[in-house]
């Protein structure tokens, strides 16, 4: 097999919950023979085999695909962290915090699962945040003490996530946004 076909390391993602491949076994449903035949490379898995591997590792699919490719270049590094500091950019012009990541998803999300799931998530978060905005700016105009406070208190939680993700994101780590509707 070669290595564009194999879509993650299972023997590392194993060995770091500190299992056997017996114990991946018992946990994912399946036989330790296919466990080997995984990691050795011999069969990739697809479907109902990933859903399960992913079950015994304490992991979402996503995050199985995800973290398992190497992140080697700077350029594609750059990219997942532009996905989480350029919706800073809607502080100044209204909407490119869900536009930006919108397009860069289109445009990459079938070159890599990392993309994929790096725009899914942020855009996610954005739009969450964008609709959950719209509260503070409706009491914002209605009753100005309690809305500036709760504008302020969502545009610096976004800032907040946005810069912590992207600096995630370029030491080749996953996005952790906390407080979203899964949309996409």
């Amino acid at each position: 097999m070669n290595s564009t076909q194999k879509n993650f390391d299972l023997a590392k993602k194993r060995q770091e919950r500190g299992l056997t491949q017996q114990e991946l076994a018992e946990l994912s449903g399946l036989t330790s023979r296919t466990i080997q035949r995984i990691e050795k490379g011999d069969v990739v898995p697809y479907g109902d085999t990933i859903r399960k591997l992913a079950k015994g590792l304490d992991l979402s699919v996503d995050e199985l695909k995800s973290v398992a490719g190497e992140m080697n270049e700077n350029a594609q590094t750059h990219i997942l962290a532009f996905y989480h500091f350029a919706p800073l950019l809607g502080i100044v012009i209204p909407f490119t915090n869900v536009l930006i990541p919108l397009f860069l998803w289109i445009s990459y999300r079938d070159k890599h699962t990392l993309y994929d799931f790096h725009g899914r998530i942020s855009l996610n978060f954005q739009l969450t945040i964008t609709l959950l905005a719209l509260i503070p700016i409706v009491l914002l105009v209605l009753y100005f003490p309690v809305g500036f406070p709760l504008l302020m208190g969502v545009g610096l939680y976004t800032v907040a996530c946005c810069i912590i993700n992207g600096i995630r994101a370029l030491k080749n780590r996953l996005p952790k946004y906390y407080l979203f509707l899964h949309f996409l």
